[in-house]
């Protein structure tokens, strides 16, 4: 099974729960607190199951952590591109 929890950047939050099997269910809320709410509500009522919870990762966060900043004022040299030796 698969928890992801859409913010609300077009509408609002949404929680889409895949799984088991071909299941798929979107969940729409009014405001985040009760879309994570259900969130753990769901995992709760999976745990009880015996399902069990695998850390995750944000990979939004994670990803800007390793991207290099960019440069605050475009440079006006362009990057230097090797040439074929020329016969004399």
């Amino acid at each position: 099974m698969r928890i992801i929890r859409v913010g609300p950047r077009h509408g609002g939050p949404r929680l889409v729960v895949q799984g088991p099997g071909a299941a798929h269910v979107i969940h729409e809320f009014d405001d985040v607190m009760a879309c994570a709410i259900q969130q753990s509500e769901i995992e709760r009522q999976l745990v009880a199951k015996r399902y069990k919870l695998h850390k995750f990762s944000d990979r939004r966060t994670a990803d800007r952590r390793q991207t290099p900043a960019l440069p605050t004022s475009p440079t006006t040299t362009s990057p230097t591109v090797p040439t074929a030796p020329t016969a004399s």
